[in-house]
Order: C-alpha cells, then sequence, then structure tokens
C-alpha cells in the first residue's frame, strides 16, 4: 500500500515543484507575434493614447494635458514632433470652441 501512495504522490509533488521553480511553455508563434518592442518611454506612449482619447471625445483640455505630460516625457524626437503636431490641432479645436 506504500508503495502505491508513494507511486501516485511523487509525480504530484514533482508537478509542483517544477510549477514552483517558474518552469512554463515557452510562448507559442502565434503569441511571439504579438509581442510589440518600442524604444519609446512607456509613460509617454500611455499620456498619448489618453490624449487621443480625450480628443475623440471632444476632450479637448484633457487631451491638451495629456499631450503636455507625453512631451514631457518623450525621448524621440519622432514622437516629439508627432506630440507638438497634435498639441497644435488641440490648440486650434480650444480656440474653435471659445
Amino acid at each position: 500500500m506504500r508503495k502505491i501512495m508513494t507511486g501516485i504522490v511523487a509525480p504530484f509533488i514533482a508537478a509542483l515543484i517544477i510549477q514552483a521553480a517558474g518552469c512554463v511553455a515557452l510562448p507559442s508563434a502565434e503569441e511571439k507575434a504579438n509581442i510589440l518592442v518600442v524604444g519609446y518611454n512607456v509613460d509617454s506612449l500611455r499620456n498619448y493614447k489618453a490624449g487621443r482619447d480625450f480628443a475623440a471625445a471632444g476632450r479637448y483640455e484633457l487631451a491638451r494635458e495629456h499631450y503636455l505630460l507625453s512631451l514631457a516625457a518623450a525621448n524621440d524626437q519622432v514622437l516629439r514632433e508627432t506630440l507638438a503636431q497634435e498639441l497644435d490641432s488641440v490648440d486650434l479645436m480650444i480656440k474653435s470652441l471659445r
């Protein structure tokens, strides 16, 4: 009876040890295709997206604020130029609504 218990419990314990050690399956080719590596600052991109969302919703003051936050955190010249254009566009919208 003891040998049967050991035969049942041993694989279970081994599986727990492997799982606890962090051994996981490698990502599939489809999962690898969904990975995006970007050289931009994460906070800058997050604020840029928030600004775009606010601008699409017509909340131009909030969009302007998030574009400014994104511009402050931007570490790439192309992103800075894009943000400057977005900021100019939002400023024009704010002025036209006044």
